[in-house]
């Protein structure tokens, strides 16, 4: 397992929460390519203590170049007339 932080960033953040100096949350991976990770400013994401952590990942390595485009799913219309 490694941290990308210290191979991408070359070391930790100073703090992952409101508080100075508090590195409390880690994202580990193993044989993931990633690209870029950081965090992102508090409460940016959610109202937390936390900050939250962004992690961007080779999808194209990750998968072997096979993966499904996403797709919009079709609008179901529903009313109160045919909900089941």
């Amino acid at each position: 397992m490694t941290d990308p932080f210290i191979t991408i960033n070359g070391g930790r953040p100073p703090t992952t929460t409101i508080h100075d100096k508090r590195d409390i949350d880690y994202i580990l991976t193993w044989q993931v390519p990633v690209i870029n990770i950081n965090t992102l400013p508090h409460q940016s994401i959610a109202m937390s203590d936390h900050l939250a952590i962004m992690m961007d990942i080779d999808i194209q390595s990750l998968f072997g170049r096979k993966y499904s485009a996403l797709s919009q799913p079709m609008r179901r219309q529903l009313t109160l007339k045919n909900i089941s």
